[in-house]
């Protein structure tokens, strides 16, 4: 007798949400470096890409909660099918976002 019993079929392995039908498709990369600016992070704070396209910052707890503080300006033109963020190296990237 098999492990596999009455007439289910077993699942299927899961898909990569990257993966295509045609193996010759280049696929896009999820995400891209948009700026290198070098900024050392400081723990306790949080780093985002703001409205206007700049580096601001903002503290984890404490006193400054809930006051963001501008650390450096670019001026990103940003694209709306993007999310922009600082990634771990201090630079700008970006991801496209889910439709």
């Amino acid at each position: 007798m098999s492990a596999h019993s009455g007439g289910e079929t077993p699942a299927a392995p899961p898909r990569d949400a990257r993966s295509s039908d045609d193996p010759g498709e280049e696929l896009p990369p999820i995400e891209r470096k948009v700026a290198r600016t070098g900024l050392v992070l400081e723990p306790g704070w949080i780093y985002l890409v703001d409205a206007d396209g700049d580096i601001a910052r903002f503290a984890l707890r404490g006193l400054r909660l809930g006051r963001c503080q501008k650390v450096l300006r670019l001026g990103i033109q940003r694209e709306p099918s993007h999310v922009y963020y600082v990634d771990a190296d201090g630079d700008v990237a970006r991801a496209r976002l889910a439709h």
